[in-house]
């Protein structure tokens, strides 16, 4: 995803012009961004300096502030494209999808962890984060997958 007016969007980019812009990624420590990387790796893709935090909260502000291209779960941030403050971006090949778990240690096991666990897998809606208009409590569990196979 990026700011309107970043990237030409009318078109699909490849993933060697996608390098020539500003990469917002998860830091390195990050389930996600261990994932991104290795997947740009295994493309031979090889990322200039991308712009790298632990918070998904600043990836977006960055992304929207236009500093570079975020891979962001867009569901999640459709208010954002809505209010024409985020675009998509196509890449070409697609972008594998992002696993999203929670995990703990097996030395951590406890009733109040798996009680924890239990709510978060039955309460989480991920895709009306961020959304103001969301006032509802979510009605399915989620699978744990983003979308953004085919977007930035």
């Amino acid at each position: 995803m990026a700011k309107p007016g970043i990237v030409d969007t009318g078109r699909i980019l490849t993933l060697e012009e996608l390098t020539r812009y500003p990469i917002l990624c998860p830091g390195g420590n990050s389930g996600f961004g261990l994932f991104l990387n290795r997947w740009f790796r295994s493309k031979g893709v090889v990322l200039g300096k991308p712009l790298s935090n632990d918070s998904l909260t600043a990836l977006v502000g960055l992304t929207v502030a236009g500093v570079g291209i975020g891979h962001l779960p867009w569901r999640c941030y459709r208010s954002l494209m809505n209010e024409n403050k985020l675009v998509l971006v196509r890449t070409k090949p697609a972008l594998s999808p992002v696993p999203y778990v929670a995990m703990f240690r097996n030395e951590s096991a406890s009733s109040f962890m798996n009680a924890v666990c239990l709510i978060a897998r039955n309460s989480c809606d991920f895709i009306h984060l961020f959304n103001a208009k969301a006032t509802h409590a979510p009605t399915r569990r989620r699978t744990g997958h983003d979308d953004t196979e085919s977007t930035l």
